[in-house]
């Protein structure tokens, strides 16, 4: 596989976690439903709404 198309999946793959509009930390998209971050990452979002917004820049 070429480069620059592992490239585009890895970053497709990542996300960022934000808690009222501010990005608190960021993640990986491990399923369609499921991603993957740290513990702190949690504690910053705390429990507020969780919404698809699309790959980190």
């Amino acid at each position: 596989m070429h480069a620059d198309v592992e490239d585009a999946a890895l970053h497709a793959a990542f996300v960022s976690v934000l808690c009222d509009g501010g990005p608190v930390g960021a993640g990986v998209l491990i399923a369609d439903d499921l991603v993957l971050t740290c513990a702190h990452v949690v504690n910053s979002a705390g429990a507020g709404p969780v919404r698809p917004v699309g790959p980190a820049p």
